[in-house]
């Protein structure tokens, strides 16, 4: 599968501390352009703010893909508050890419729920994603759960719960760990001379940079538990979670939910 980044160049809304998006390191893509093709291609915007601070913009990427030929897989993820309005939007979408051979997944992302006002100040409440989520899975749009990233000094319990809170909702729950920035404001204020970093190769960023990275590894080790203790399946990228989907529909085994 090929994948396609793309932004809108608007200024993100939500201040996340952590958000690598915005860190000096990264290179934005300098615009969306797509033409036909047979593979399946994987489009997805830069920031989870993008569903929503961009609605309209967002949309007119969609018109975009339907002008071409080819199974163009979507992949949106957001912290905001899905309406009612965007989920019958999102089926409409939903419906005629699957005429076209491809689909879309709407994940939610949390990464706290104690810390949502101190790390996420202009984001959606933690009940508001909740509710984000059950909508989406209600109304049969591919959905998961993301903890991306695991936060170090959130724990394990506080991550448990979240889980507890979804595990009726969704099957599906992607993990990541979490980047950082030496000499940035969030690397000095929460992390510096208190985690083990570690360094690799981001392959999906332009340039492919070798970037910082904090690996919570009790934290990850109980959400690993958790799932398979509770049925859920747990994926470490969202390329693997969508090429799962994308070959499930092909088989008619998915639901997607």
């Amino acid at each position: 599968m090929e994948r396609r980044l793309f932004t809108f160049g608007v200024p993100c809304t939500m201040g996340c501390k952590y958000c690598f998006a915005s860190s000096k390191g990264f290179l934005k893509p300098a615009g969306f352009e797509l033409d036909s093709t047979s593979r399946p291609c994987v489009v997805y915007p830069l920031c989870d703010s993008d569903i929503i601070h961009s609605y309209n913009d967002l949309f007119s990427v969609f018109e975009k893909i339907y002008e071409n030929v080819g199974p163009y897989i979507v992949s949106l993820s957001t912290k905001g508050d899905v309406s009612i309005e965007m989920i019958e939007r999102l089926l409409s979408i939903r419906d005629k890419l699957l005429l076209m051979g491809g689909l879309l997944k709407v994940s939610v992302s949390i990464s706290s729920r104690s810390l949502v006002g101190v790390l996420e100040p202009k984001a959606t409440s933690y009940e508001k994603r909740i509710e984000s989520l059950m909508r989406l899975s209600e109304r049969e749009i591919p959905t998961s759960l993301v903890i991306k990233p695991i936060i170090p000094f959130v724990s394990s319990e506080e991550y448990v719960s979240i889980l507890e809170d979804v595990v009726n909702i969704t099957k599906y729950v992607l993990i990541g760990d979490l980047y950082v920035f030496p000499g940035e404001l969030f690397y000095e204020s929460y992390i510096k001379n208190k985690y083990h970093l570690q360094k690799k190769k981001v392959k999906w960023v332009i340039g492919n940079p070798e970037w910082f990275y904090v690996e919570s590894v009790e934290q990850k080790k109980v959400i690993k538990l958790f799932a398979k203790e509770n049925g859920l399946m747990l994926f470490e990228s969202d390329f693997d979670f969508l090429q799962y989907l994308y070959c499930n529909m092909l088989a008619g085994e998915g639901d997607g939910l």
